[in-house]
């Protein structure tokens, strides 16, 4: 049991996570509500409307923009008794209804993260695949009709921890700053288009294409514990995109290293945009 995202459409909260049961306060009534369950933002009441009811956890609840729906990301392959191999939709908050309008592909493993710029929806995550055309860790979507967009075509590489069985190249979490010009993504890779970034990437996304930036730290090179393959757990931006910060795991590094900011293991860090 546990929440991993929570957002806002207009008076109605939406949480996603890992959970099946949900009961409003001061009542011994039960609901089922599988990963996802919406709620009045001023009452606190459970939205009964609203049950799509993913069969997987939900990493990722996100505004579309439009001021009454939301994205739903996650680790489920159906939702609302049908098969859904993007492991994504777009629900009216209000009604519960799926926007059949917004039809994304086939997305090979599971999204993690979203991002919207404009029509562009970012996706980051643990795929290798988008409608069956090579794309690992990061990738696009068109916003209104879910299409692939072939804006994103970095590569990222590499494995922070190869010796883990199981562990692909992922992007598991991602920020875009207020002036939607850098995305800054986190996850267990070592290089983006052949550049070396240990775990953190700045991209350049106000071009035709997104680049690497200059921008890097050695600061998450170090191997921290070794049940992790990676420890950089969120990136965020700041409300005015002049700084973001870094949160992670991966066991205290001590005095000389985590306190003294030359290690990342267990460490919230600052770092300017530029």
């Amino acid at each position: 049991l546990y929440l991993d995202s929570i957002a806002k459409v207009g008076n109605t909260m939406v949480v996603g996570g890992q959970f099946s049961q949900v009961r409003n306060y001061n009542t011994s009534t039960t609901m089922t509500r599988l990963n996802v369950l919406a709620f009045d933002a001023t009452t606190g009441r459970v939205r009964t409307s609203f049950a799509p009811d993913p069969l997987g956890t939900v990493y990722k609840v996100l505004p579309t923009g439009d001021g009454q729906s939301v994205y739903v990301a996650g680790g489920f392959e159906a939702a609302a008794g049908k098969p859904m191999s993007s492991r994504l939709f777009k629900i009216d908050v209000t009604s519960g209804v799926i926007d059949s309008t917004f039809a994304p592909p086939t997305i090979s493993g599971d999204i993690r993260d979203l991002e919207v710029v404009g029509n562009r929806l970012f996706i980051a995550g643990k795929f290798t695949h988008i409608n069956g055309i090579a794309q690992k860790a990061l990738g696009s979507l068109n916003a209104t009709t879910g299409a692939r967009d072939p804006y994103v075509a970095s590569v990222f590489d590499g494995l922070h921890r190869p010796e883990i069985e199981g562990a692909v190249t992922n992007a598991l979490q991602i920020s875009v700053n207020k002036q939607n010009t850098r995305l800054m993504a986190v996850g267990n890779f070592t290089s983006v288009d052949a550049q070396s970034r240990s775990q953190i990437v700045q991209l350049d996304i106000s071009g035709a294409a997104p680049t690497v930036t200059s921008w890097n730290t050695n600061l998450f090179t170090s191997a921290c514990a070794g049940q992790f393959d990676t420890y950089v757990s969120d990136v965020e931006y700041s409300p005015n995109g002049q700084y973001f910060v870094v949160a992670t795991t991966g066991a205290y590094g001590g005095a000389s290293g985590s306190m003294a900011g030359t290690v990342g293991c267990d460490v919230v860090a600052r770092f300017e945009s530029g």
